[in-house]
């Protein structure tokens, strides 16, 4: 249960890097395949649903903060409603496969009132083909990525960028 807990919520630091880490833990045999992937997929949706009903809830407050004033301008917000209208199960798919388009796609969807039964479906549908493609690509290079990061070069690198 707490690896279950754990690796839901680490999703909501950075789905990536978890699920990228849980397929290197499943190929070195740390955890259980099925409940970790189960795990990941629904952290993520937990994700992807807070972020639309903040949107959907929350827009009015969030038009008044800096970060968000020019994605509810009027006009640009009115632009990318008729575009979900046109096209929202196409952007929902494409954004969950293109990291920094979820968090404002998510929030549109959510602040239009439109899609409350739309999105959390294919939102699912979205999560439950990403997450164990993610996952079992990890699985599959765990060895190169490893690698990667113990070599001593790529240390270098990153002293360079926590020294600066």
């Amino acid at each position: 249960m707490t690896e279950f807990l754990t690796i839901t919520f680490a999703t909501f630091l950075s789905e990536d890097l978890t699920c990228i880490t849980t397929g290197i833990l499943i190929k070195e045999s740390k955890i259980s395949a099925g409940l970790s992937v189960f795990a990941c997929t629904m952290g993520i949706y937990l994700g992807d649903l807070i972020l639309f009903y903040l949107g959907f809830f929350f827009h009015k407050g969030l038009k008044s903060l800096n970060k968000f004033k020019n994605i509810f301008e009027y006009k640009l917000f009115r632009k990318y409603e008729n575009d979900l209208d046109k096209h929202f199960v196409k952007v929902i798919f494409i954004s969950r496969f293109m990291p920094g388009t979820r968090l404002p796609v998510y929030l549109i969807a959510g602040a239009t009132g439109k899609y409350l039964w739309k999105f959390p479906f294919y939102s699912f549908i979205a999560c439950i083909v990403w997450t164990p493609l993610l996952i079992g690509l990890a699985y599959l290079y765990s060895d190169t990525i490893l690698n990667f990061y113990n070599n001593k070069i790529h240390n270098r690198f990153v002293e360079l960028g926590v020294n600066d």
